[in-house]
């Protein structure tokens, strides 16, 4: 009698469980691109570390978790063979494809569970939302779901070159406040590596750009730490509610 291969158990997957797991290791072609994408503009304006963004990341998820109970997925979450259309199987090879991965991982999930939760935003590309206001094409947008107005932005490096490391990106880098604009939040991701960004006015009137530690593409959340989706979640949620940034400071006094 012939043996039949055993098929992995498949389990519903809720909003809340699916944030919690970790996007799958980024799968880098043989043959890629070696440049550095960096723009040769310097950021000169006042930068703050968001140190609480992990802890206000976990708060919010938990306060938001009757919204994020519905069935997303049915997923095989047992080990399953290296074939499986879960694992990840295309592979990259300069930033157009790390930007899709990008997407595909974080994007596409958060943007599924914003949906079941009724949350009035989604991940985008720049070109599907209503504006046109842009001379830096911003890589990844938050869009309202019924206008298209733009709600936040990203910016994708890879996450193979040496100057792509986002410990050191603020030296030269700025296109992503130069981006920003009048918006209030951001992210800037190597795929591997994310840190997540907002424009906050201080006491004094001066505007500062707060960017969080880096959130790693494994991390897992639980309840001391957060994953990158819950993270990309949390950054969308706070930009449905409170996007703008009315932020007059001349663009020559933030970079040079």
């Amino acid at each position: 009698m012939a043996r039949t291969r055993k098929t992995p158990t498949k389990f519903a997957q809720s909003g809340h469980k699916g944030l919690k797991r970790p996007v799958p290791n980024l799968s880098v072609g043989k043959y890629h691109t070696k440049s550095s994408a960096i723009h040769e503009i310097k950021f000169t304006g006042a930068l703050v570390h968001w140190e609480d963004f992990e802890d206000e990341v976990i708060a919010g998820i938990e306060e938001l978790r009757p919204k994020l109970e519905g069935i997303i997925t049915h997923e095989n979450l047992s080990r399953v063979p290296s074939y499986y259309m879960t694992q990840e199987h295309v592979q990259a090879g300069d930033e157009h494809g790390v930007q899709g991965r990008f997407q595909q991982h974080v994007g596409q999930v958060v943007s599924a569970v914003l949906k079941a939760g009724g949350f009035p935003v989604k991940f985008s590309d720049y070109r599907a939302s209503s504006s046109k206001d842009y001379n830096l094409i911003p890589d990844v947008a938050i869009i309202d779901v019924t206008t298209c107005d733009l709600r936040g932005v990203g910016e994708i490096k890879v996450p193979w070159v040496g100057a792509h490391d986002l410990d050191a990106i603020f030296n030269v880098e700025a296109k992503l406040q130069t981006a920003l604009g009048k918006l209030k939040y951001g992210l800037f991701s190597t795929y591997d590596m994310t840190i997540f960004l907002k424009q906050e006015q201080s006491q004094n009137g001066t505007w500062e750009l707060h960017y969080s530690s880096i959130v790693e593409y494994s991390q897992i959340g639980g309840v001391d730490k957060s994953s990158l989706r819950e993270c990309a979640f949390y950054l969308a949620v706070l930009a449905s509610g409170g996007h703008g940034a009315n932020n007059q400071t001349p663009l020559d006094s933030w970079v040079e």
